[in-house]
């Protein structure tokens, strides 16, 4: 596995939300996605970071190992993954910037097997604030190999002297609905823990 990349991407080449074609409806005919109304509260020391993300997601165990500690969170039944990235003292070092780690993330994608074709996309809020920092953000179209498309966002940021980095997968066709419903609000609640 590439040093800046999760293995968020093969989860969702893996699920069967998007590697089975899904029938061509229109924004009309497909039924919305409940609106969480209940959150659960992850908060972990090697992280640094507290986030809140819908009851219902599955949270994955923390990946660490002296490069990296990695969260990662799903919400099988609409395909979406989120992960969180808190990149170690060692690791920031070899690092060139945000915007270089957000590439890299976008550019490791096409070495999946499960991928067609990685496509950058125009970011319409290339500097968000999220945990009261402003963050450099990337965004993609991922054709996987099933014809599928998936939404990736990149969001970088250097804070107290290491990188941190927000990943998500989103099925393209429930982009604007995940993001208004889910991610936002999970992005909204972050804060550093020191």
């Amino acid at each position: 596995m590439p040093l800046h990349t999760t293995r968020a991407l093969d989860i969702v080449a893996s699920d069967t939300h998007t590697t089975t074609p899904a029938p061509q409806l229109t924004t009309d005919q497909r039924t919305p996605h409940p609106t969480a109304t209940a959150y659960m509260l992850e908060s972990d020391p090697d992280l640094n970071l507290s986030f809140q993300y819908p009851t219902g997601w599955t949270l994955n165990a923390p990946d660490k190992s002296d490069v990296r500690t990695t969260v990662t969170l799903s919400s099988q039944d609409q395909g979406v993954q989120f992960a969180v990235v808190h990149y170690s003292e060692k690791t920031t070092r070899t690092l060139r910037g945000p915007d270089d780690l957000n590439q890299e993330v976008l550019s490791a994608l096409s070495s999946n097997q499960s991928v067609a074709q990685v496509q950058p996309t125009q970011t319409l809020t290339a500097q968000p604030q999220i945990a009261n920092q402003v963050w450099q953000q990337k965004e993609g179209l991922v054709t996987l190999t099933s014809g599928n498309v998936v939404h990736v966002n990149s969001l970088t940021v250097r804070y107290k002297q290491t990188y941190y980095n927000i990943q998500m997968y989103t099925p393209q066709d429930i982009y604007q609905e995940a993001l208004t419903k889910y991610l936002q609000h999970m992005l909204d609640s972050m804060h550093f823990l020191s």
